[in-house]
């Protein structure tokens, strides 16, 4: 049978008995797999340096095409290279838990499917748990948009007000007196935020009310971004704990495979 890929197989007969045992990849093909990412990080540099003389260019010439095309291609690059370093590590994780598997002297099917089982209930788990909290980030991060374009929305309201009390005719000095004596009145009365003036139409009342709007809204929106932010944290460290339980299954899996073929 053919051994896990980077896995050597010894093998030796005792008294007509053919015994095997495997060990980890030898020291100059890990040297030859450090050789080749070598090679990888030449092309990475290569492809920066021609992003960077793009840049160059696109300056020159006035425009951003060609940035955004050169960097649209690294990108594609450094994603494709990325996912085949991971593949690789996880393929090397693999080899080696069927190398420490084959052993064992203790390992049997039966322990390999028990750790099998306890490996796909904990990325299940994982699984089931990482989607609840991108449920929630999404419903946080919905809330933060809504709360952020009211607070705009109630920002333009107050500019829109203090615009119209110039237009009467105040100063901006007056608007700011007045304001300034709202907010020591506002210390020390509850019933009333009408303190100088009591006609609603009256441009200054119009410039407190908007205030005092965007003021409490603002404090909701503290909350609220708060929790939007504490919900994407949470679900980056969920897809972080999936992931490792997803390679533990996946070395489960192969141990299962190897201890079950009868020639292995």
């Amino acid at each position: 049978t053919e051994t896990p890929d980077g896995v050597d197989m010894l093998k030796a007969v005792d008294n007509g008995v053919l015994n095997a045992a495997y060990q980890a990849p030898s020291m100059s093909e890990v040297a030859d797999e450090h050789a080749e990412k070598a090679a990888e990080q030449e092309d990475l540099t290569e492809l920066q340096s021609r992003r960077a003389n793009a840049i160059a260019d696109a300056i020159d010439a006035g425009g951003t095409d060609e940035i955004h095309a050169e960097a649209a291609e690294f990108v594609d690059a450094a994603n494709e290279k990325a996912d085949v370093a991971d593949s690789a590590v996880n393929q090397w994780l693999e080899d080696v838990a069927v190398s420490e598997a084959m052993n064992d002297p203790d390992m049997t099917p039966e322990v390999a499917e028990t750790e099998l089982e306890v490996a796909t209930v904990a990325y299940d788990d994982a699984v089931n748990s990482a989607a609840s909290l991108h449920d929630q980030a999404d419903a946080d991060a919905a809330a933060m948009t809504e709360i952020t374009t009211e607070l705009q929305e109630k920002a333009t309201d107050q500019q829109t007000a203090i615009d119209d009390a110039l237009a009467a005719g105040y100063t901006m000095e007056e608007i700011q007196a007045y304001m300034s004596a709202q907010s020591e009145a506002g210390g020390r009365q509850t019933s009333s935020r009408r303190t100088t003036q009591a006609d609603d139409d009256d441009p200054l009342l119009k410039i407190f009310d908007a205030q005092k709007a965007v003021q409490d809204l603002l404090a909701s929106a503290t909350a609220v971004v708060a929790d939007a932010q504490a919900s994407s944290a949470a679900a980056s460290r969920a897809d972080a704990v999936t992931a490792l339980l997803s390679q533990s299954k996946a070395e489960a899996e192969a141990v299962v495979e190897a201890v079950d073929d009868p020639v292995m």
